[in-house]
């Protein structure tokens, strides 16, 4: 989502409960893509995350 006139933005709070999922294993997934001005980019991509670009059906439940 769009903030602080960054598309794709993530903020600190969300990275941070980003890591803790990443900790205990639990699949992350973002929404759209995120800014590649994103200063936390490599932070979030080194979490594994899936990217679903909008497409609901990729996350994978059970």
């Amino acid at each position: 989502m769009n903030k602080n006139g960054v598309k794709g933005y993530i903020g600190g709070n969300t990275l941070m409960e980003m890591t803790i999922a990443f900790h205990y294993k639990k699949p992350i997934y973002i929404y759209c893509d995120i800014s590649e001005d994103l200063q936390i980019k490599e932070e979030v991509y080194g979490l594994k995350s899936k990217f679903i670009k909008g497409d609901l059906s990729k996350i994978k439940l059970g």
